[in-house]
């Protein structure tokens, strides 16, 4: 009995003293979003699922755009999408311009991605940002209370989706301002501007990061007209 105790610790000790080597990825580089998936002319995107599937790879997939909230590819013979499908894919927790690859069998997403207003794939961020609008100088109040000179309504513009996701009326103290965005190539890329609605031009702006940290407050102000 004691020496097949002896035999058994003896076993564990040389199996907990074993030295594993851990693989050497120092030169392994991770490929960009833009160096994994394209898109050609006529709109369809290729990736992975081109490729031989692995074991378990499913084959029958739809590929959904949120910027149109359509399927605009289908990979091999996918279902006909359900209403779970639709809501996972209809989810507020997307954002606008997103290419998402969905196994409808197991409503599951396999893949997603940012895309630009073209549909060329960016590294976005491929949820919508926590942060829903920013305060400084247009829609605050000097300490003197003197708003001479300050724009009376502004909206901020997220020039990634070209949307409006805040706005300021100081009259009325309303935040929630009507205002159709005529996007213009001369605004700064990947930022927020500042426009005042009286002027239809841009007063201020500043660089955002796919999340919508701002990556300086340095002012881009070029009175453009959108």
């Amino acid at each position: 009995m004691l020496a097949a105790i002896a035999v058994a610790l003896t076993l564990l000790t040389g199996c907990a003293t074993q030295k594993l080597t851990p693989l050497n990825v120092s030169g392994v580089q991770r490929l960009t979003t833009a160096e994994r998936f394209s898109v050609t002319t006529n709109g369809i995107y290729h990736g992975w699922w081109d490729e031989k599937p692995l074991p378990g790879q499913p084959t029958n997939l739809a590929i959904f755009s949120t910027s149109t909230n359509t399927v605009i590819q289908r990979v091999g013979n996918p279902p006909k999408l359900t209403k779970a499908n639709l809501e996972f894919l209809r989810s507020s927790k997307w954002a606008a311009n997103v290419i998402l690859v969905l196994d409808p069998a197991r409503n599951r997403i396999l893949e997603s991605f940012a895309v630009d207003p073209a549909g060329n794939p960016t590294c976005d961020s491929v949820e919508q940002t926590t942060i829903n609008g920013y305060i400084g100088w247009w829609n605050s109040t000097p300490e003197d209370g003197d708003v001479t000179g300050l724009p009376n309504e502004t909206v901020q513009i997220n020039t990634r989706t070209n949307t409006v996701i805040d706005g300021f009326n100081r009259t009325t103290k309303s935040t929630h301002i009507k205002y159709t965005v005529p996007p213009d190539p001369a605004w700064p890329k990947n930022s927020i501007i500042i426009i005042d609605t009286a002027t239809n031009k841009v007063t201020y702006s500043f660089p955002v990061e796919a999340d919508g940290t701002p990556s300086s407050m340095k002012s881009h102000g070029n009175g453009c007209t959108p």
